[in-house]
């Protein structure tokens, strides 16, 4: 069982204190997604606040899943997935070097933009009579232009890592990086190695142990035996350690909500208690936890 401390103040419930610190998380991250442009892809602070909504979304559909169809394989695969994210997140955004933020992120978007643009390639037209031409003339102008979109940003890509700082003292390292689509490089001493999953996982609480647990919600992911094993999903304590883990995930976002983005903590919060977000915080917590929580954040 994982350990919650202060779970008193949310009514002794993994329930209540994971709905409790999602709503808070949430509406940190609704803030940022107010500041800054998620879909421009060479702006970093953007990015990084899509991937961070990326994980509220997933963070919401988890404890649905758990609460609505009580479906436990479901949500340890979308527990893993958050997993995956935080990780590719602290590698690549937590880089101290600017210059090595860039190229990674960069690399990052050309491993991603390529392999969305040799699926769809890979997929042959299946020419069906029963659709009318004109609908079939239309998807393939749709894929078409999807295509071009992602040329496009894949040529983007390209320009950024060869103009970046580090490329003319290791333009030979740059350039296997490129043909290999290796974001998750060790360090560019070892740019031929790779940080495989499990190497990264410790990243996200530092602790080696982390590792082996999430390896195993792949059983999950994979479909492997584990995943079809009987869970007693009408008890509420079966999912307990599942959303221990959540919580502490949520803690992550959390951290990188208050800390990536050179924004005020306080500033962050304004209005809080007045938002939707807030009542429903509110809801899940104690009165003598809410009365500390209170005095915490008085200027």
């Amino acid at each position: 069982m994982i350990t919650i401390p202060g779970l008193e103040r949310y009514n002794g419930s993994y329930y209540d204190a994971y709905k409790a610190i999602y709503s808070l998380v949430a509406y940190e991250v609704e803030e940022l997604r107010s500041m800054f442009p998620e879909k421009a892809i060479n702006s970093i602070d953007g990015y990084k606040v899509g991937i961070l909504a990326k994980m509220m979304f997933a963070s919401c559909s988890f404890m649905v899943i758990i609460e609505q169809t009580h479906d436990y394989s479901s949500a340890a695969t979308i527990l893993r997935s958050i997993a995956d994210n935080l990780a590719s997140y602290i590698l690549v955004y937590h880089e101290k070097n600017k210059d090595e933020l860039l190229l990674r992120h960069f690399l990052f978007l050309y491993d991603g933009f390529n392999t969305r643009l040799n699926g769809r390639l890979a997929i042959m037209p299946n020419t069906d009579s029963s659709i009318p031409k004109i609908e079939e003339e239309m998807l393939q102008k749709m894929v078409q232009e999807a295509n071009i979109k992602d040329e496009k940003a894949i040529a983007l890509c390209l320009t950024k890592i060869r103009s970046n700082n580090l490329y003319k003292k290791y333009t030979t390292e740059l350039e296997y990086l490129i043909n290999h689509k290796k974001w998750n490089y060790i360090s560019l001493g070892k740019y031929k190695e790779r940080n495989t999953w499990e190497k990264m996982y410790p990243l996200i609480n530092g602790k080696e142990s982390s590792s082996v647990y999430i390896s195993y919600l792949s059983q999950f992911v994979h479909g492997l035996s584990s995943s079809n094993l009987i869970y007693d999903a009408n008890s509420t304590n079966t999912f307990n350690e599942l959303i221990g883990i959540g919580i502490t995930f949520l803690g992550k976002i959390n951290n990188f909500a208050q800390n990536d983005f050179n924004i005020d903590k306080k500033a962050l919060m304004h209005n809080f208690f007045q938002s939707e977000f807030g009542k429903v915080h509110l809801s899940y917590v104690t009165p003598e936890y809410l009365e500390s929580f209170l005095k915490s954040i008085k200027p």
